[in-house]
């Protein structure tokens, strides 16, 4: 029970008030009493000069203490005993009582002497009566004293009632403030069992909204990452189950004797096999390139040495089909630091696309120039170019503009997922620009900043940084 939060914010917002009330009624109590004692013996005070002023009046005017007492009955009605609960006793000069007396156990408080011009005629005695052991429910004792012992329980008295309306009030509080947290965690258990349209309600305190949108914000995420995983399956199966049925149905038609055992059988049957092989290559390429695995060897490069290097070769198959592949002289560049492996796939995979879908009579060019900290490689063809619709997809798994492409017309459906989840592991980014009838143009771009030094788990270096420089 402890264990849950609601439980133990409700104990904590009460300890905090009840701790409140006991300060400020320990506080109240103690600057109550201060002055009540003070105000208590401030009166007494001035009723024992008043009495002696009576008193020496008394004797100034009567020359005798005969028939003082009538006067310390007319004291006693106008002051209460509880001003002067053990009693009053008056001494005439020679210390004789005349009135009064003051009991056993009772010790002498006050002396007050009355004087007559300059001559003692008597002496005013008080008398204050032992502490009682607890105070007297009767009335009895010292009334000051009593009173604050009474107010002693009230204070105590609200301060379990207010403990207990603050307990309360705090279990309120915290089950407001916890019933979010609770939904939050009952969602999360459902999302767990694969329940990924569940949502929670954005509600409660500015934080736990925040809480809550970003809990969303992360289940429509691992909604669209599951819905992605269920269409990789699905267009992988798909893909695959085109070549293991044509080489079943071949080795099947062999064993049955249907085709004969030639070497163009054997070549066909070949051929199936490296489709399949280079499919596999392609997912698990990319796979290692999202999952930030991808191995590189990266080194400082001329991007544009390396793309005259890798365009060399095209130019040869381009010329055959009457295409114009041109290559402007790049500008001086800085190094790039680069996988000169892996940059070479992009760009031959990006010139065989170019090369694909450019007519006889059509151009296509390679720029590389700087741009924005790095340096940008655009591929332009004039082709037939690319639908406005079908560009944003055009880098996602197995897509294809043209939906009736065949494989071997279009390949496997990953090149330009491939290109990206490269492009994407050097830090830099991929994007196309195309319209209907006008070509397209493929635009590469690499940062030339300085990357950090990588380390592994223990520390260990695994790749030293380099300063970019001008050649």
């Amino acid at each position: 029970m402890l264990r849950q939060l609601w439980v133990r914010l409700s104990l904590a917002f009460g300890a905090v008030v009840l701790i409140s009330f006991a300060l400020v009624a320990l506080l109240s109590v103690t600057i109550i009493r201060a002055n009540a004692e003070q105000s208590f013996e401030e009166e007494r005070t001035r009723i024992l000069d008043g009495l002696g002023q009576q008193i020496a009046q008394y004797y100034v005017e009567n020359d005798t203490w005969t028939g003082v007492e009538s006067l310390f009955v007319g004291a006693e009605i106008a002051y209460p005993t509880r001003m002067f609960p053990g009693g009053l006793k008056l001494l005439d000069s020679t210390g004789r009582a005349i009135y009064g007396g003051i009991p056993a156990g009772f010790a002498v408080q006050t002396e007050r002497p009355i004087f007559v011009g300059n001559q003692k005629v008597g002496t005013l005695v008080v008398a204050a009566p032992p502490a009682p052991p607890a105070p007297l429910a009767n009335g009895g004792g010292f009334w000051v004293f009593r009173d604050l012992v009474r107010l002693d329980d009230m204070m105590a008295l609200l301060m379990f009632v207010g403990g207990t309306v603050s307990l309360l009030f705090g279990i309120l509080i915290s089950r407001w403030l916890t019933n979010p947290l609770d939904e939050l965690a009952q969602a999360a258990k459902d999302i767990g069992e694969g329940q990924l349209d569940r949502r929670v309600k954005e509600s409660g305190g500015a934080e736990v909204k925040t809480l809550a949108k970003s809990f969303n914000h992360m289940v429509d995420q691992l909604h669209n990452t599951e819905q992605l995983r269920r269409s990789l399956v699905a267009d992988v199966a798909h893909e695959l189950r085109t070549p293991i049925t044509a080489l079943q149905a071949n080795l099947y038609a062999i064993l049955d004797d249907a085709y004969p055992m030639t070497k163009t059988e054997i070549a066909g049957l070949y051929e199936q096999t490296r489709t399949l092989s280079r499919l596999v290559n392609d997912l698990h390429e990319i796979a290692q390139a999202e999952a930030k695995q991808l191995p590189m060897n990266r080194q400082p490069l001329d991007v544009g040495g390396l793309v005259e290097e890798i365009a060399a070769p095209f130019s040869v198959v381009a010329e055959s089909k009457q295409i114009t592949v041109d290559i402007p002289t790049p500008p001086k560049l800085p190094l790039v630091s680069l996988d000169k492996q892996r940059i070479t796939q992009v760009i031959n995979n990006l010139l065989s696309n170019a090369l694909r879908h450019t007519p006889e009579g059509g151009t296509i060019t390679v720029m590389v120039e700087p741009c924005e900290g790095g340096v940008q490689i655009a591929i332009r063809d004039t082709g037939e170019g690319i639908a406005e619709e079908h560009l944003p997809h055009i880098f996602d798994r197995f897509y294809r503009a043209d939906s009736g492409r065949s494989r071997e017309a279009g390949g496997t459906g990953l090149g330009l997922a491939i290109v990206k989840a490269i492009v994407n592991a050097h830090g830099g980014r991929v994007s196309a620009k195309s319209s209907v009838g006008e070509g397209t143009t493929m635009l590469i771009w690499l940062p030339t900043e300085t990357p950090e030094i990588e380390t592994t788990a223990d520390g260990s270096v695994l790749k030293r940084a380099w300063s970019a420089h001008v050649t």
